[in-house]
């Protein structure tokens, strides 16, 4: 989730939509990376969990903290600022899915959505039920394991990670146009 923050800021930095007269400061970054340790804070307080890991569901705190800090080309454009940023974010997310995810390995979490599989996700979701997710699906767990999220075992650390990991996966997994997504509620559905 940092790599996506910074490469958020790198490419605001680039965009011609953002004013490059004001710039963009590494001060975006830090206070993004802020706002979405918050949230994630925020969301394990709810859940009753001991550890916070930020997950892709946390996104939309970064919104708000990112327009705070911007300044369009032109006011008035065709785009809102919330709707330029959230373009970047989801352009983000696929650049650093891009880079750390092999897609090709993750053959066997696409085939489990070809038979049927609907997940939801979200930040109403516990920690443990990524876990149980990862040990249902054929190839998640190797895939995890690869992003960095460690040897998983049921410790709560681990199960924060896990869940960090597999919206990460899901969201990548849609945005390479593997998987389908619908929002549903304060949540997302991935299906095929």
């Amino acid at each position: 989730m940092e790599e996506l923050l910074a490469e958020l800021t790198h490419l605001a930095r680039r965009s011609p939509e953002i004013s490059q007269r004001s710039g963009v400061s590494v001060r975006v970054t830090v206070a993004n990376s802020e706002v979405l340790e918050a949230a994630a804070l925020r969301r394990a307080v709810r859940l009753g969990e001991s550890v916070a890991s930020p997950r892709v569901s946390d996104l939309g705190a970064v919104i708000a903290s990112t327009v705070g800090k911007i300044e369009l080309e032109s006011v008035g454009d065709e785009a809102p600022e919330e709707r330029v940023v959230e373009r970047l974010i989801t352009k983000a997310l696929y650049s650093t899915f891009g880079r750390r995810v092999p897609i090709d390995d993750l053959d066997d979490v696409v085939l489990a959505f070809e038979d049927g599989l609907v997940v939801e996700t979200g930040e109403g979701v516990p920690s443990r039920e990524y876990v149980a997710l990862m040990r249902e699906i054929p190839g998640l767990h190797e895939a995890i394991r690869r992003l960095g999220a460690f040897d998983v075992t049921d410790g709560a650390e681990e199960a924060s990670v896990v869940a960090s990991a597999v919206e990460f996966i899901f969201e990548g997994l849609h945005l390479s146009r593997r998987i389908n997504k619908d929002r549903a509620g304060t949540g997302t559905v991935y299906r095929r």
